[in-house]
């Protein structure tokens, strides 16, 4: 046994870590938290004070008790010498190194000390290791006021929907997200297009010009707004273009043309809300991956043989970034690419004032600059390797000097009516010679013009625009809705774009997300009857409420205290006052001819299809299951898509028990012969 035991949350870091520690020192994940507050409301913590009552976590993974780790985490405490606790260096983190702490016998407990780092490198963990503290009790306060309330919330307003509205559960978070979703398809319904109209104009040159301004001059010509007229009806524009002259006039108005030099800064480095936007923008992928492949960059991934971390902690809501690393990069800024493009100066902390900004650790960036993105790409994982080389542009270009545009502007006149162009053209590519982000939008290089010289036009239109609705949120759009509304933190914007979809409260139909009936149903029933305590006001309001826990300004259950007992007499209100809804599907039972209305299962946690006679008529219809427009040929009633509890489709009776028939597919059906026994083969 080694003298020193490391604890940390994950094994995928074992071996990273392990290299850089040597055999002095064992590993032990503890695969996440050890014990959690029970599911049910009444046991779950201490009606009074709300202390939890902690229970032993359950492993989804190995379908298995914590209880077998922490013995492991017992035994191997009592034979090292010193203990580290390197959970996760966030709230969660603390309360699990915390919760590993309480459940050592007090001699264990003596050798225990707390150690934290940004990303897995020899430096960082011995860093690390000589910078040892104790447990911070008021992150692990502020962990313990967040579970509580959202179990309290989330047990009671899931009790809610699943009782009133049809639905399969609700939360502080999850029901925050879908109102966004809802208020979003709420204005594209409300949504009335609005018809404007232009005047464009196309020279004989090519350059196309803009309607600026119509009637007499202004004091100051130079500073006239140089925006495109929009015209309500096409006859005001049709009247201008009438009086217009062959000829179109340049006019300087101090006599020279109007150029400015335009400067465009590098965006900040990575946080986590901002990589999963790009992210999901540049290569279409889901949260969810996003997350997975982001973890596995920091926990360690083989290369040549040996598990090394490519990138710092993922989960964060800090733009900071180390000097050590702020050195690197400017060192290998200046080999590479030259003087001009380093930028020593510090970048603006924007985020300074911003609220609900925990700001405890560094930015996500690569470890090391000079780890090139294209000495990876035959070494790690194609996703691995697009993740990297965005994470390490994005990195490096922070630090770099800004680009600079010549924007020329170009006016002209024609019978008191003023007209423009202009263009961007890029005069030092600074940063985007790392970072190609969005250009500034220009209208190309325009010709050399001379001041009164005079064009004909090729072609003058009165163009026709039509106002789009908003677009539909997406996951990138909505988790950046999300974070500039000051809602949720770097470890839930994942678990807020997905549940709904989950619940079947949204669809995702070319990235966007849908509302559907029974989300609608859900959603308008928790703003009819609980809307402050899903708007993001509330959760807003609470997230400041467990910063002032973490930073020691108020007791962690001070708020709770005040909110619990509140929301909890106005829960047993509408529960008695509010009468249950029934969402009507529009179709009837295929056996007793009543209505199908959505319903909720108890046991799987999800929306099924039944009949509204239950429990006199038990027919259901589960997820995966579609009714076809082909009739059985044992029995003539229609044939049910369904899917086994494998997950695989098979094709049955919906006169099911009464008719057995069975098909795996309807070539099978198609070829069946009147009279044969039913397909026993048919994996249902």
């Amino acid at each position: 046994m080694a003298k020193n035991l490391v604890i940390i949350e994950s094994p995928n870091k074992e071996k990273t870590i392990g290299k850089y520690l040597g055999k002095d020192f064992s590993i032990l994940a503890t695969v996440g938290h050890i014990r959690d507050i029970p599911s049910s409301g009444s046991k779950a913590f201490d009606p009074k004070t709300y202390e939890p009552n902690w229970k032993i976590s359950y492993n989804s993974k190995t379908k298995t008790s914590k209880k077998e780790i922490i013995n492991k985490i017992k035994a191997m405490a009592e034979k090292a010498d010193k203990i580290y606790l390197a959970t996760d260096p966030d709230r969660e983190g603390e309360a699990i190194a915390w919760h590993v702490f309480e459940v050592l016998p007090k001699a264990s407990q003596k050798k225990c000390v707390r150690i934290t780092f940004n990303e897995i490198t020899k430096d960082a963990i011995e860093e690390a290791i000589k910078h040892e503290r104790q447990i911070d009790l008021n992150w692990v306060h502020s962990q313990f006021a967040r579970r509580v309330l959202d179990r309290i919330v989330g047990y009671d307003l899931s009790k809610f929907v699943r009782d009133k509205f049809n639905g399969s559960s609700a939360g502080r978070v999850q029901s925050v997200a879908l109102k966004f979703i809802y208020e979003r398809e709420q204005e594209i319904n409300r949504f009335k297009p609005v018809t404007t109209y232009t005047l464009d104009v196309e020279l004989k040159n090519g350059d196309k010009i803009f309607l600026r301004k119509v009637g007499t001059k202004t004091r100051d010509e130079e500073k006239e707004d140089t925006s495109i007229l929009e015209f309500k009806t096409e006859k005001e524009v049709l009247d201008i273009k009438s009086k217009l002259e062959k000829n179109f006039e340049v006019y300087f108005p101090k006599g020279k043309e109007d150029v400015k030099v335009m400067r465009r800064n590098p965006q900040d480095p990575f946080k986590t809300s901002t990589l999963q936007q790009v992210a999901s923008n540049y290569f279409g992928w889901s949260v969810s991956k996003i997350t997975k492949v982001i973890q596995d960059l920091y926990e360690g991934i083989k290369i040549d043989g040996e598990q090394t971390a490519l990138i710092t902690y993922p989960r964060t809501d800090s733009i900071r970034m180390s000097d050590t690393f702020k050195a690197q990069a400017r060192k290998y800024i200046k080999s590479t690419y030259g003087d001009e493009y380093v930028n020593p100066g510090e970048r603006p902390n924007k985020q300074a004032k911003k609220e609900n900004v925990q700001d405890a650790h560094e930015c996500i960036r690569v470890i090391n600059p000079f780890t090139y993105p294209n000495s990876l790409k035959k070494k790690i994982g194609e996703d691995y390797a697009k993740m990297y080389e965005l994470i390490w542009r994005r990195s490096i270009a922070s630090l770099m000097t800004p680009c600079r545009y010549i924007h020329k502007t170009i006016r002209f006149k024609n019978d008191g009516c003023k007209f423009f162009t202009y263009s961007n053209v890029l005069e030092f590519d600074g940063y985007k010679r790392v970072y190609a982000d969005t250009a500034l939008v220009g209208a190309g290089t325009v010709k050399p013009y001379k001041n009164g010289q005079k064009l004909e036009a090729k072609s003058v239109e009165c163009v026709k625009h039509v106002s789009e609705p908003p677009a539909r949120y997406n996951q990138a759009s909505l988790v950046k809705a999300l974070d500039d509304a000051g809602v949720g933190r770097p470890s839930t914007y994942r678990m807020m774009v997905d549940v709904n979809p989950e619940r079947g409260y949204c669809e995702v139909k070319n990235r966007a997300f849908f509302m559907t009936p029974i989300g609608n149903s859900v959603i308008e029933g928790l703003i009819g009857n609980f809307d402050d305590v899903i708007d993001k006001n509330f959760t807003k309001e609470m997230e400041e409420r467990l910063d002032a826990i973490a930073d020691k300004k108020e007791p962690w259950n001070k708020w709770l205290l005040s909110f619990v007992p509140k929301f909890e007499k106005k829960v047993a209100s509408k529960t008695k006052t509010i009468e249950a809804k029934s969402l009507d599907v529009g179709r009837k039972c295929p056996k007793c001819g009543k209505p199908l209305v959505y319903r909720f299962s108890k046991k799987t946690h999800k929306q099924f299809i039944g009949c509204s006679d239950y429990p006199n008529c038990k027919y259901a219809e589960f997820p995966g299951t579609k009714e076809l427009e082909v009739k059985c040929p044992v029995c003539g009633h229609n044939l049910v898509q369904r899917t086994s509890k494998r997950g695989k489709p098979f094709i049955g009776c919906s006169n099911y028990p009464k008719c057995t028939f069975l098909a795996n597919n309807l070539e099978e059906v198609k070829n069946y012969k009147p009279g044969a026994k039913p397909n026993k083969k048919a994996k249902k």
